[in-house]
């Protein structure tokens, strides 16, 4: 019996080593984040829904991205448009990462940094292409209480190839089917923050392949 039990043991403290190993295998280093004072638009891997989410950078990597399907550790504060934040954080790349998210994992350090950046109102022009189909939109940030998923139009702003998902263009009457080329005007406003956008000129608009239009397009 005692046989039994010491190769028990053995056995045991074999397959601790053997996870520990694998622990061992997830590179870790400190990092300062940055979490920036404007935000993109994206959807998760898992989800058809649109959201905004907040774009980053780290010191080992400055390029500026989204903080989608990247799992996050201890980050209990609230993101604000508008505001900077920077901190330090445990970088980790995973071993063996989870199938439907990134490799990189963020642990929080601290200490946290809040800078207000966004401290005028401005208006800009814009040249957008809107896609020909309304897409499903949570405004998780610059709509804190609204709780509800709404259709949105997915918006490409010309002048960077980015998303931009908008809930309204003044002036602007939207038909499923069309791709559109607009000039628009933004309006952010600081204090708080919202932004606004109104139609100067509906530059041109095609059926889209594929699409069933629902109407004549808006002009």
């Amino acid at each position: 019996m005692r046989k039994v039990n010491l190769l028990a043991l053995l056995l045991m403290a074999g397959l601790s080593t053997s996870c520990l190993k694998e622990e061992n295998l997830d590179k870790v280093k400190t990092v300062t984040m940055v979490f920036y004072s404007e935000i993109g638009y994206g959807s998760s891997i898992m989800s058809h829904v649109f959201t905004e989410q907040i774009v980053f950078s780290d010191s080992e990597d400055k390029e500026k991205r989204l903080l989608s399907d990247i799992i996050t550790e201890n980050f209990d504060f609230n993101y604000e448009i508008g505001y900077e934040y920077r901190f330090k954080a445990k970088k980790i790349k995973m071993h063996e990462p989870p199938q439907d998210a990134s490799s990189i994992k963020y642990a929080f350090i601290g200490p946290l940094n809040r800078k207000k950046m966004l401290t005028e109102d401005s208006v800009t022009e814009l040249t957008l292409e809107v896609k020909p189909v309304l897409v499903q939109f949570y405004p998780r940030f610059s709509e804190p209480d609204e709780m509800n998923i709404y259709d949105a139009l997915h918006c490409i702003n010309k002048s960077d190839n980015k998303s931009i998902i908008i809930k309204e263009i003044e002036g602007f009457n939207f038909e499923s089917g069309y791709e559109y080329l607009l000039r628009v005007k933004k309006f952010t406003f600081a204090n708080p923050f919202s932004e606004k956008y109104k139609l100067i000129e509906v530059v041109s608009a095609h059926p889209k392949a594929g699409v069933q239009p629902t109407g004549l397009p808006s002009r």
